[in-house]
Order: C-alpha cells, then sequence, then structure tokens
C-alpha cells in the first residue's frame, strides 16, 4: 500500500507514479511482477474534485470508493459504514445458521462453542468498536441501522440458547 498526503492532487499523482515505478523497478530485481490489473487507486479528501489518473505498468489505474484490504473495508470517506454492513450480515447469517442448529442440538454448552468458534469471530475481526461479550450478550458502542438487527438476532439466540 502507497500513499502520499497533500493539498494539490496534481504534485501527488506524480509523486505516486514515481513510488510505482521504484517498487516494479525492486520488483523486477527480485523476479516478482505487479498485477496493474489487481491494483486500485483510492483518493482520499473532503472534495469531490477528480484527480489526475495514475498510470502503473501501462495500465491506468481505476479509482475506487471502498476496497478491502486484509479484510477491513476502507472508504474514501474514511467511515466505518461499510465495514459494519458487512460484519453485520456476515454475522447474521452465521447467527441464522446458528440458530437453526439450535433446533436440533440441545445441548448449551456445545452452541456457545460453536457460537464463539464461528459467529464472534466474524463480528471482532477489524471491528471499529470494541465489543464486550459476557455469555452471548454483546453491546456494541458502534450506531448503525444494521447494528440494531444483528442485536436482535443475537438476543433470539441467547433467549433460545437460555430455555
Amino acid at each position: 500500500m502507497l500513499y502520499r498526503t497533500g493539498k494539490d492532487p496534481a504534485l501527488i499523482c506524480p509523486a505516486i507514479e514515481e513510488d510505482l515505478r521504484i517498487a516494479t523497478k525492486w520488483a523486477d530485481i527480485w523476479g516478482m511482477r505487479f498485477n496493474a490489473n489487481k491494483t486500485v487507486a483510492m483518493y482520499i479528501s473532503r472534495t469531490t474534485a477528480t484527480p489526475p489518473p495514475i498510470t502503473f505498468a501501462g495500465a491506468t489505474l481505476e479509482y475506487s470508493h471502498e476496497h478491502r484490504h486484509l479484510g477491513f473495508i476502507l472508504d474514501s470517506a474514511l467511515s466505518f459504514h461499510a465495514h459494519v454492513n458487512a460484519l453485520t450480515r456476515k454475522g447474521a447469517t452465521e447467527v441464522f445458521l446458528l440458530r437453526r442448529l439450535s433446533y436440533k442440538v440441545k445441548d448449551r454448552d456445545l452452541l456457545l462453542k460453536i457460537y464463539k468458534m464461528y459467529v464472534r469471530p466474524h463480528l471482532e475481526y477489524a471491528s471499529p468498536a470494541p465489543l464486550y461479550n459476557i455469555g452471548l450478550s454483546i453491546l456494541f458502542l458502534n450506531s448503525s441501522t444494521a447494528v440494531p438487527q444483528m442485536a436482535f438476532f443475537l438476543e433470539r439466540v441467547k433467549l433460545q440458547l437460555s430455555s
């Protein structure tokens, strides 16, 4: 990941292109190649101005508003909305599967272990807000429209496990 800071995109983009040329030379020395088709550029600014194009390995890089990097979704507004929504969708899917499993498996300890192994890691990985777990109760400190839905799903699973 390369980045540059500054006020004028017309000066930043050529500097990034130079950094990319240096990285390409380094890769050539070590017998590696970068795939320009998998490389994206992101312009993070409060303005809506379009920055100049960036070329890398003979291809013009596409500007992206969101990019997933090591499981974390970074967006050009530096907000966590896309990441939290993705975590919520993934967690809701896992909770739904756990809920269906709870009808067949009555052992509460086994369901708790399954929850800790499959559901909680999805909710905690690269989480922008800390999650405080007490049994199956989860307090979300980040406010989002999808987070209350997730809390509702988790409370229903908690009630089914306790009965």
